[in-house]
């Protein structure tokens, strides 16, 4: 893959101007012009399902919920993998995991090794920083080790901030050493992440039931019994799982509410466009699973997708999208508002022209795609497909009459199945993957993803 030439050095805000130049003004009516600042927030393991904007009543994202007047946010936005691993950097990227590469951990009980991002591919950071923008990455998440490559064209990056507290004051404080710069952030929060630990503010909200299942005690070892099989879980059990994600949701929620506040109260808020979304969703028993990764169903791959816009586009919105998209067109949608060639190779289409109310009706792909843990999916607006190729098991399922994938009708409805695995062939023969380099990895960064569950 050949990287696009972006400018660097001395020239980032000669780019910076050169598409603030380019882009219509946002208040005379054309194609929005480039943003003062973005922020992409996401909230790792975050379902599309539990956010008020999707339809949720359990009341536990008002924060989020706010943004709605000043946004669009897309219905079914999907992600291409179901866990971290390769999700994230198909986000930063713009490519499937398939062809950047990132997609497992190999651990010989010696050593573990992982694959790294080869230096050609472009990132978002990148991009953004060629056209003028500062760059910072501030979270908590081992697989986002600099030790994977992620770390290119991040002027600041730091994945070991753990509270939303700190992770908010240190973002802050790196805004404050240029506050009047245009600027890229990428916050990534973990907190709903398994275990289901809830601060008292929250916890009980939304149970108080009869169940003495503990999801914060022995996590580890409930992790592993309920994969097993070992535990099996009732009803009430179920609630409180389910209960206990929403409330370290709804605390999460409020630290991010009071971080809309402070970027208000900093005058930073009106101009800048915020990106909300997800790596994957969560498993909340359903299907006697938990967590994520193990299957391709849709409270794993659905995820919410809310951009929040500046204030001078003289755009609709206050609006839900039913347009069939996904997370990987983030990349490609800011690089084209910021005036930068997208990368050879990305083949996600830019979604400025629905943030622009120029397109609503139509999809701008006729399907998506997953893979994860030799298991493919594809989606189309009616019908979706899982394939487990090493169990030669295909599913279908009539989204329209099934939703929540219930039925499988692989058997009954072999000419949809067909046409399905016709278009899984094409889109695995359209793939360019890139060649990553191997890294091994420390000791410190492999116990924490055995403490997420990621290692055994």
């Amino acid at each position: 893959m050949r990287r696009p030439v972006l400018l660097r050095g001395a020239r980032p805000r000669l780019a910076a101007l050169l598409a603030l130049l380019l882009a219509p003004l946002g208040g005379c009516g054309g194609r929005p012009a480039a943003p003062e600042r973005v922020i992409v927030i996401l909230i790792d393991a975050l379902r599309a399902d539990h956010v008020g904007l999707y339809g949720s009543e359990l009341g536990a994202t008002p924060g989020l919920d706010r943004l709605g007047p000043e946004a669009v946010w897309f219905e079914r936005a999907f992600v291409p993998a179901s866990w971290t691993r390769p999700s994230v950097p198909s986000l930063l990227t713009g490519l499937y995991p398939s062809e950047h590469g990132l997609t497992d951990f190999v651990d010989s009980g010696e050593e573990v090794r992982a694959a790294v991002l080869a230096e050609e591919v472009t990132t978002l950071a990148e991009g953004m920083q060629a056209a003028g923008y500062r760059t910072a990455l501030v979270g908590y998440q081992s697989q986002l080790s600099p030790k994977f490559g992620l770390a290119q064209g991040f002027d600041f990056y730091n994945n070991n901030t753990r509270t939303p507290d700190r992770i908010q004051s240190r973002f802050l404080e790196w805004v404050d050493e240029a506050p009047a710069a245009p600027f890229f952030a990428y916050l990534h929060y973990l907190d709903i992440h398994w275990p289901y630990c809830p601060p008292e503010s929250t916890r009980g909200r939304y149970y108080s039931g009869p169940s003495e299942l503990d999801p914060c005690a022995d996590w580890r070892g409930l992790r592993e019994r309920i994969r097993s099989g070992e535990t099996l879980l009732d009803e009430e059990d179920r609630k409180l799982l389910a209960a206990r994600y929403a409330e370290e949701l709804a605390a999460l929620d409020q630290a991010l509410g009071a971080l809309f506040d402070e970027l208000e109260r900093r005058g930073l808020w009106q101009e800048t466009l915020v990106v909300i979304t997800s790596d994957h969703g969560e498993e909340l028993y359903e299907r006697g699973g938990i967590e994520h990764g193990h299957t391709l169903h849709d409270e794993l791959l659905r995820v919410p997708f809310v951009w929040k816009l500046p204030g001078s586009w003289r755009a609709p919105r206050g609006h839900g999208s039913d347009a069939l998209v996904e997370v990987r067109s983030t990349l490609p949608t800011l690089f084209e508002l910021v005036g930068q060639p997208v990368p050879d190779g990305v083949s996600a289409p830019s979604l400025l022209p629905w943030l622009a109310g120029e397109a609503r009706e139509r999809s701008p792909v006729p399907a998506v795609f997953a893979e994860s843990n030799g298991m493919f999916a594809v989606r189309t607006d009616r019908f979706k497909m899982v394939v487990t190729p090493a169990e030669k098991r295909y599913q279908l399922y009539d989204l329209e009459a099934d939703p929540a994938e219930r039925e499988d009708l692989a058997a009954s409805r072999p000419d949809e199945l067909r046409e399905l695995q016709l278009q899984l062939r094409r889109w695995q023969g359209g793939l360019r993957p890139v060649r990553p380099a191997a890294a091994v990895l420390d000791q410190e960064t492999a116990e924490d993803l055995k403490a997420l569950g990621y290692l055994q």
